[in-house]
């Protein structure tokens, strides 16, 4: 799935018209619903199915929008499968923090390319406390992750994903 979206998903966007990109795109996201039916998702569903019930994100855009704000979270925990997928697609790296960083980079990037906006301004202060709260009960702690955050980590992502440049 994964080189599929490398691939096509920059054609399909720029060229709708382009059925052969649109027909991978297709296949990328059978192969990955396939895939979550097996193992599950994480925390960027978790996080992501709040902003879709409070704010009307759609799905998509929802993952699209907080997926590199997670992975970043996840820190040296995530490092080896993040480096993983970025040796499939050929992303550089000396070791595997920085083949998951440009793994990121490349998320941040075909994010830029899409207009998919950088951060995620639909939080409200008064709504964090809640998103934290759903996102626990939804992911912890059956879903499959690096890591199982409590409170502060989903807090501190959730900051970041706002554009704070500290977390209090």
């Amino acid at each position: 799935a994964i080189k599929r979206i490398y691939t096509y998903l920059p054609i399909a966007y720029a060229h709708g018209d382009n059925l052969e990109a649109r027909q991978e795109m297709q296949m990328a996201a059978f192969l990955a619903g396939r895939a979550f039916t097996r193992g599950c998702v994480g925390y960027v569903h978790a996080i992501g199915h709040t902003l879709s019930g409070l704010y009307g994100v759609p799905h998509g855009l929802a993952m699209a929008m907080i997926m590199p704000f997670v992975f970043r979270s996840y820190g040296s925990s995530a490092h080896q499968r993040l480096a993983q997928i970025a040796d499939t697609l050929h992303l550089q790296g000396a070791n595997e923090a920085e083949k998951a960083e440009s793994l990121i980079t490349w998320i941040e990037s075909l994010k830029e390319q899409m207009g998919i906006p950088r951060y995620v301004t639909q939080i409200q202060n008064e709504d964090v406390e809640q998103i934290i709260q759903w996102a626990m009960m939804e992911a912890n702690p059956l879903y499959p992750t690096p890591q199982v955050w409590q409170h502060a980590e989903f807090y501190a992502c959730i900051q970041m994903m706002r554009g704070a440049t500290h977390v209090e």
